[in-house]
């Protein structure tokens, strides 16, 4: 792993432990053990530079992720439930630390942080764009407006089981 990779593996983590506005600069060098000239090499716009790599990295992993499973899925319930257990088993491993690092920032970002208002959106339409397309392969009528209930139901499930350290929220999604 290079030194870029090293700075937005360490800083991922610590967005999701610590969030937005808690993640520091110094921390984020601490923890990755390089210098302050390798940061800015790599990010010569500061840390909110190397926030939106983290968020577009990680939510294209995201999405990478939803489309493998959607593809070795043979039924549209298959694929939800197996979304839902990939959500479950992420929250379990991370020990309620990770979850959705897209909903966590787009949830705390101010009216001053227009880039990353911006860049969550089309994120987030990404994400949907995924799902959308899982419906529409299952030939569901009311494939966007089924895939974006499905979407903000597992967000908010996600959100939820981390606050409570437990994955019975995600238990709770029906899907049929």
């Amino acid at each position: 792993m290079n030194a870029r990779e090293k700075i937005i593996t360490t800083t991922i983590n610590l967005l999701f432990e610590k969030g937005f506005y808690g993640t520091r600069t110094n921390e984020i060098l601490e923890q990755s053990k390089l210098s302050k000239g390798s940061f800015y090499y790599y990010f010569p716009d500061g840390k909110i530079s190397l926030f939106v790599e983290c968020l577009k990295l990680n939510t294209l992993e995201l999405s990478l992720e939803y489309k493998k499973i959607f593809e070795s899925t043979s039924s549209l319930e298959e694929g939800l439930n197996k979304i839902i257990e990939h959500s479950k088993i992420n929250l379990e491993q991370s020990h309620y630390n990770h979850g959705s690092l897209l909903a966590n920032i787009s949830q705390v970002v101010n009216h001053n942080q227009k880039e990353i208002q911006i860049l969550c959106k089309k994120l987030f339409t990404l994400i949907l764009n995924t799902v959308e397309n899982f419906f529409l392969r299952h030939q569901i009528e009311t494939w966007e407006q089924s895939a974006r209930r499905f979407l903000l139901e597992l967000n908010g499930a996600i959100i939820l089981s981390k606050t409570s350290k437990t994955t019975s929220f995600l238990d709770d999604i029906v899907v049929a």
